[in-house]
């Protein structure tokens, strides 16, 4: 840098504070470059790809308790089927989409259906809803069926270390913490990445 260009920067105040903000160190800070950067991550031994937005809107979408809605959820349990739920959005997420979508219209129906008829209920209306709850139930089925047969199909794995690998990856779209963030100094030095 010449010294008409050094003096430049020196008299720059936010250039000298970026340039002279402390590194901030991460243990994760691998892991958030893999997720942003849509590389392979590893759950149980087994490789997929990086959970992309779509997946959090999925998971979301299906009432994992991967995302929960709120502090009373934080603590609702993680059963077997959740975790294959969430390995088969992980890795299956374009074919995912469809069967959510299906579960997720045939719900908002009968809860339209069930309110413009609540005044209305006869033995007819009884059969209506039935017949749509009995669709919804096929449609929850199947997407269940396709999650089950895609942890069928990676083989035995310690569901413990997959709720754990899946909750540690999920929690780095928190923010990645190596970028500055809410007006704190911080900086990632590449080098400890």
């Amino acid at each position: 840098m010449d010294k008409k260009t050094a003096s430049a920067v020196a008299a720059d105040a936010e250039f000298d504070r970026l340039m002279n903000e402390p590194a901030q160190g991460k243990e994760n800070a691998a892991l958030e470059l893999a997720v942003a950067t849509g590389g392979n991550i590893e759950i149980a031994g087994r490789s997929f790809p990086a959970p992309a937005a779509a997946v959090y809107c999925l998971l979301e979408a299906i009432d994992s308790p991967f995302m929960p809605k709120d502090e009373s959820d934080v603590e609702r349990p993680v059963e077997d089927l959740d975790v294959f739920h969430a390995l088969y959005l992980f890795a299956k997420r374009e074919q995912a989409v469809a069967p959510i979508l299906k579960v997720k219209r045939r719900s908002e129906q009968i809860e339209r259906l069930e309110n413009s008829l609540k005044d209305a209920m006869s033995p007819e209306v009884f059969i209506v809803i039935a017949e749509h709850r009995k669709n919804l139930a096929d449609a929850q089925a199947a997407f269940d069926e396709a999650a089950l047969d895609f942890g069928l199909k990676l083989g035995s794995f310690n569901i413990a270390d997959a709720i754990n690998d899946i909750q540690m990856y999920l929690s780095l779209a928190g923010g990645f913490d190596w970028l500055p963030q809410n007006n704190k100094e911080v900086k990632k030095n590449a080098a400890e990445m």
